[in-house]
C-alpha cells in the first residue's frame, strides 16, 4: 500500500509554484518592455494622422480657391458646399483646425 502510494506521487503531472511564478516574472519582463513601445505607435500615429487631416483639408481649400476664385469663409463651407463629408477632429489635441481665410491657410488648433 505504501508503494502504491508513493507511486501516485511521483506521476502527478503539473505545475510547481515556482514555476508558474517564473512565469509570471517573464511576462511581468515582456510587458515592462511592450506597453512603452506601444504607446509610442500610438502617439506617432495620432501625429500622422494629424498631418494628413491638415495636408486634406489644405488641398480642399486649394481646390475651392481654383475652381470659386475665393478662399472659402469657413472650414464648416467646405462640408455645406460638398467638397468634404465632414472636417476631421484633431486626434492629437481634440480641438478644431485653425483657418485663415484671408490666405487660405490650414494649421494645427491649439496645441
Amino acid at each position: 500500500m505504501i508503494k502504491l502510494l508513493k507511486s501516485c506521487k511521483l506521476n502527478r503531472k503539473g505545475f510547481t509554484l515556482i514555476e508558474l511564478m517564473a512565469v509570471v516574472v517573464i511576462l511581468g519582463i515582456l510587458t515592462a518592455f511592450a506597453v512603452p513601445k506601444v504607446i509610442g505607435s500610438i502617439s506617432k500615429a495620432k501625429e500622422k494622422t494629424d498631418n494628413a487631416n491638415i495636408t486634406t483639408l489644405q488641398r480642399t481649400v486649394n481646390r475651392v480657391y481654383a475652381e470659386e476664385g475665393s478662399y472659402p469663409a469657413s472650414l464648416d463651407e467646405l462640408v455645406s458646399k460638398g467638397y468634404m463629408e465632414s472636417i476631421p477632429d484633431d486626434p492629437v489635441g481634440n480641438a478644431r483646425y485653425n483657418y485663415d481665410n484671408i490666405s487660405g491657410v490650414v494649421s494645427h488648433g491649439g496645441h
